[in-house]
């Protein structure tokens, strides 16, 4: 990856020698500070970019298998409730039949 410095983009030929030189010389000095002498923690700051979209993709997929089983299991208990429902009209049913086989 090649860099181009900002320095070289500003237009200092207007000015007089002695406060294009400091501009110029400010300008550098800052530009190797902030992006030339420190390039790993740029890197390192990327990687933990990366390890946080991981973490994330994780995350939201547990977050969905928990919704997934917890309907599961209210969609099991409300099939539950629904058959002891029907187990007394089952009895009642079975009742009237064999009152009816009696009868006949």
């Amino acid at each position: 990856m090649q860099l181009v410095s900002p320095c070289s983009l500003i237009n200092i030929e207007n000015n007089e020698i002695r406060v294009s030189r400091a501009i110029e010389n400010q300008c550098n000095k800052v530009y190797e500070d902030l992006f030339l002498s420190k390039p790993e923690i740029r890197c390192l700051h990327q990687m933990n970019v990366f390890e946080r979209v991981r973490r994330e993709i994780i995350t939201v997929s547990l977050i969905i298998i928990a919704i997934i089983a917890s309907a599961g299991i209210g969609l099991g208990d409300f099939a539950i409730l629904e058959t002891c429902k029907l187990n007394p009209r089952q009895k009642d049913l079975t009742n009237t039949l064999d009152d009816l086989e009696r009868q006949v």
